[in-house]
């Protein structure tokens, strides 16, 4: 009798510390299966901000903007890093925003382009339309993620992903506004930009 009654209570115990357990499991910073990770976040963010930089590096190659192509191609190996910390995600907006400054000058004293020019920014729309695609993916990723990393904040990585998490919204709306000037250049030169962009931008 002893026995059974030992047994019961065990049973009644283990039925009760099975959902604190799982309660305590999130309280101490387990992800929801669902939820994006830190290095996805980052991947993504990564992946648009490189493919935004090759666009870039065409445009300025189609305006012989050398100088602009030269800071471009460093931060492009530099995204290409087996590892990329916040510090290479800030540079290279940096310098991704001082580009785009330089090729939009340029856009309103050059509306033309010679055969050169227009095979160079054609393959930067190409570019530029995966870099925004992306750029809404990492957004969604971002949004998804909210503050949910928890304690992988404190590394290399978590602390790259914050960043991408608070900046996300504010890099694919200033994408967003660039789009505009850089698909109705390419139109006024005969250059279409890409359709699933423009489709993506027109859902929104």
């Amino acid at each position: 009798m002893k026995i059974t009654r030992l047994f019961l209570a065990t049973l009644v115990l283990a039925s009760i510390a099975l959902p604190a357990h799982a309660q305590l499991g999130g309280l101490l910073g387990k992800k929801d299966e669902g939820a994006a990770s830190p290095e996805m976040v980052v991947g993504k963010f990564v992946e648009s901000q490189s493919h935004i930089i090759a666009a870039q590096i065409k445009f300025a190659e189609a305006f012989d903007l050398q100088d602009q192509v030269t800071l471009l191609k460093a931060e492009q190996q530099a995204l290409s890093a087996e590892q990329v910390d916040t510090s290479a995600l800030k540079k290279s907006r940096e310098v991704s925003d001082g580009a785009q400054e330089a090729i939009a000058a340029r856009m309103q004293d050059q509306p033309q382009l010679d055969a050169s020019g227009k095979s160079a920014y054609a393959e930067g729309l190409v570019s530029y339309g995966k870099g925004l695609l992306t750029a809404k993916h990492t957004l969604d990723a971002a949004q998804a993620a909210g503050r949910s990393f928890g304690a992988s904040s404190l590394s290399g990585t978590g602390r790259a992903a914050v960043y991408v998490t608070k900046e996300s919204p504010g890099y694919f709306n200033s994408l967003r506004t660039s789009s505009k000037m850089i698909f109705e250049y390419g139109k006024r030169n005969d250059l279409s930009p890409p359709s699933d962009a423009t489709s993506m931008l027109d859902g929104l």
